[in-house]
């Protein structure tokens, strides 16, 4: 009789329909098992992928819910480790979402899927996927159930087994139990494992052994040095008979077992002069090393932290002192251990929360010393201040990697303004004193691009600022900008601007070398109607204005008709070709600067990118900025015009160009002193304005758009006409069509309480936020006009100045 097969749980059924198909699977799989599994190795690669084998050949009715829940994780987590950019792009491409999302989908799955196994269920597979769970939640509670109905806990139960389920059973066990000790530590909870109730067998590791090379590193030996040490510590924390419990002797006896730990760290292990003979085969082996060291490291702060964090004022004895200074060398020490970890990490594409995690907890540790240091006599403290600082600097450029980052940079930023410093210390990291605050009045909504007025966080960003020397690139406000915004465009290097045009003048000066040379662009550019002759005062170059055949943007056609790429004497060579996206508000397609762009480089010829208003292509959805700006040299981009800031533009590209155009900014007079005051609000601009990712997420230009076509709907529904087509967030009026005479829009603008100027408006966000005044009032000035021309048949010719809205107050 043929078996029936089971019935499936309405769970486990919708896993199935989650799971992608096979040739994903696998890649997700081999991704793992290739790379994030080597951090605690608690899937053995051979037998897991024999049991994901026969998880596909197996009939959908006979799979286990604790084997599909298994690699539903592995693949979510794998997800979050993926090495290879290029199979990041093909997954998200094929599967139509991102990987966070989809990552989330089946850890959401997953979780459903395992409230459906009891404990005792499923055997290792099942405490396999709950341990996964670490690398999503870091949740240990369902494992305590797991483990204990599976008796994990007392090896003397394993016999009878054969010696790989032994081996394995004792695996798990050491990493569970190792992470209950990690995760007990860092975090000052109770331990969730009772050891007068279990037994601890170490794993051979024999499962690696090769006769013809018997010293080949196991995947799994740092699991195991790691996990004695744990033993070791604890079994230091009892105090020897007859001793009652004394913590300065207690942390001694600690501090003496983790230096003994790293003395016998083997040799491919070792802090001085390691072996490397397994690195390049083995590139897990770099991994284990500096994981150990950083185990080391961190368990050696930990013990010792509190003696670093007491009151100095209170009376030390000699062993205090001691261990007070050992407890400062052992914070300075897992600072450089846990950043040289985390670029490691980084590099190899993946997210280790314990280098993050020790960056941040001894940098607030050592901040509580500075706190408690009543008596001004902390071991190194100018190294650890420091420290300190260098810590920031850390968390700042890590903070794109994850919110919690983010957060966590912006906590230890509070705590470092608000130590008690001396002067001095004040002046060395940049901490002016601070006055009594004045209140600032909220600013009122203002309009036009150029005339938005800054707000409310960037005016407290800039009393919190650092105010250290921008000429000579020590500025931690201003460095931290111009990172931020290389990295959003996908440069090497950025540099603070006072405007846009010192940022294209400064990038044309930088890609030119010497004459004969020339510029080709739009004839409606910035850089030929509106920054007074500079790229001919400045590089003695020739522009050649170009008027565009489709009357909105260059295409590659108008390029190639006006370049000059060949030896004729007569001409001027073309040496760069400077585009302008937005111009006017009008859109400049991707598609034709990326054809542009590889015209330019097949012919040697640099591209500038004139991107002030950049920032609301991509608001449009035309593409990323660094989809944009991979197709320049040098791009900038305006903090003031529609992002709000005071002052200031950005010049992004390579290092070499931007080192050059640094020295080109000092030679004319654009260097800046303290640069905080105006960098700290440019970067609120970026953050709330733009949003925070390179597609402009969570920011505040898209409503404009959407505002701007229904201020041109208005004005086009009353009969009036349009001078551009509206892509962005310009509207362009056509009042010579309206018959509206010279200075007739300011007057009516006046009346109704707004600043008109012109035919041109520029709908800011602070405008879209004041839409209920504005709006109506803007409405009945286009049926004024428009009256007034079914009245008047004079033709007048409108200013063709710039035009502006803001509220009358």
């Amino acid at each position: 009789m043929l078996e029936e097969p089971v019935e499936q749980s309405e769970e486990l059924k919708a896993t199935l329909e989650l799971m992608p198909a096979k040739p994903y699977t696998d890649c997700l799989v081999d991704n793992w098992l290739n790379g994030a599994n080597h951090h605690y190795y608690a899937l053995y690669p051979p037998e897991f992928r024999t049991q994901y084998d026969g998880w596909w050949t197996n009939p959908a009715g006979k799979v286990t819910p604790e084997l599909t829940s298994l690699i539903l994780r592995v693949c979510a987590c794998s997800l979050h480790f993926i090495i290879d950019d290029n199979v990041r792009v093909r997954l998200e491409t094929e599967l139509k979402t991102n990987a966070a999302t989809f990552a989330q989908r089946m850890h959401v799955a997953a979780d459903k899927l395992s409230m459906t196994i009891p404990p005792g269920k499923g055997g290792l597979v099942h405490v396999q996927q709950l341990f996964l769970t670490a690398f999503w939640y870091k949740s240990a509670e369902k494992w305590t159930e797991s483990w204990h109905a599976l008796s994990l806990h007392r090896d003397s139960l394993s016999e009878g087994m054969s010696e790989f389920d032994r081996e394995m059973r004792r695996r798990l066990w050491c990493v569970l139990y190792m992470w209950d000790f990690a995760l007990g530590s860092m975090l000052s909870r109770p331990l969730l494992i009772n050891h007068a109730d279990c037994t601890f067998e170490m794993p051979t590791l024999a499962l690696e052994i090769d006769p013809e090379r018997p010293h080949q590193p196991s995947p799994f030996r740092h699991m195991v040095l790691h996990a004695q040490l744990c033993l070791d510590m604890i079994a230091q924390l009892v105090p020897p008979p007859g001793v009652g419990a004394d913590k300065v002797a207690e942390a001694g006896r600690l501090r003496d077992v983790i230096l003994q730990f790293f003395e016998n760290l083997p040799p491919e292990y070792a802090r001085q002069r390691p072996d490397t003979q397994w690195d390049f085969e083995y590139d897990w082996v770099v991994f284990q090393r500096r994981y150990l060291h950083l185990i080391g490291s961190m368990c050696l702060f930990g013990t010792l932290k509190p003696f670093v964090t007491r009151n100095s004022g209170e009376p030390m004895t000699e062993k205090e002192i001691s261990l007070r200074r050992s407890g400062v060398q052992a914070a300075l020490d897992l600072m450089d251990i846990s950043w040289g970890f985390f670029e490691n990490m980084v590099t190899a594409g993946a997210k280790f929360h314990y280098a993050i995690f020790c960056i941040f907890d001894t940098a607030t540790a050592m901040c509580s010393a500075f706190v408690h240091d009543e008596a001004h006599n902390l071991p190194q403290r100018e190294a650890v201040l420091d420290a300190i600082q260098k810590a920031l600097r850390m968390l700042q450029e890590a903070r794109a990697e994850s919110k919690t980052t983010s957060d966590l940079y912006c906590i230890l930023k509070r705590l470092l303004t608000d130590l008690p410093l001396s002067t001095r210390e004040k002046g060395m990291i940049g901490i002016a004193k601070r006055s009594k605050a004045t209140k600032l009045a909220r600013p009122k909504p203002a309009g036009g691009d150029t005339m938005t007025t800054p707000t409310a966080s960037m005016l407290a960003a800039i009393q919190n600022c650092t105010l250290l020397d921008d000429v000579f690139n020590e500025d931690p406000t201003t460095i931290d900008l111009e990172a931020h915004c290389a990295a959003l465009t996908g440069k090497e290097a950025g540099l603070f601007v006072l405007s846009g045009t010192m940022g294209n003048q400064l990038a044309l000066r930088s890609l030119l070398t010497q004459p004969p040379h020339g510029v080709v662009c739009d004839c409606r550019s910035h850089i030929v109607k509106y920054e007074a002759g500079g790229v001919s005062a400045l590089t003695g170059a020739m522009l050649t204005p170009v008027v565009p055949k489709n009357g909105i943007h260059l295409m590659l056609e108008d390029i190639k008709r006006n370049v000059h790429l060949d030896d004729d004497v007569h001409t001027c060579p073309t040496r760069v070709i400077s585009l302008e996206n937005t111009l006017n508000g009008m859109l400049m397609p991707l598609e034709e600067v990326q054809k542009i762009s590889a015209f330019a480089r097949a012919n040697g010829v640099k591209m500038h990118c004139d991107g002030a208003r950049l920032w609301e292509a991509v608001a449009s959805g035309a593409g990323s900025l660094i989809d944009y700006a991979s197709c320049f040299d040098t791009v900038t981009l305006c903090f003031s015009k529609g992002l709000g800031a005071p002052i200031g533009s950005i010049l992004v590209g390579d290092q070499a160009v931007i080192k050059h155009a640094r020295w080109v900014r000092k030679s004319i007079g654009g260097g800046l002193r303290q640069s905080g005051v105006v960098t700290a609000p440019a970067r609120v601009a970026v953050d709330e304005t733009f949003g925070k990712g390179p597609n402009g997420e969570g920011g505040l230009l898209r409503d404009t758009h959407i505002l701007a076509k229904q201020v041109a709907k208005i004005w086009t529904d009353l009969g009036g006409k349009l001078v551009h087509p509206v892509h962005t967030n310009m509207v362009w009026v056509d009042l010579d069509d309206a018959k509206c005479p010279d200075g007739r829009i300011e007057t009516l603008g006046k009346e109704a309480g707004l600043k008109l100027m012109g035919g041109r408006f520029v709908i800011h966000y602070q405008i879209f936020q004041n839409r209920d005044f504005i709006v109506p009032r803007l409405e009945h000035i286009f049926k004024t006009i428009l009256e007034e021309k079914a009245k008047n048949s004079s033709s007048h010719k409108a200013t063709e100045g710039d035009v502006s809205v803001y509220r009358k107050h």
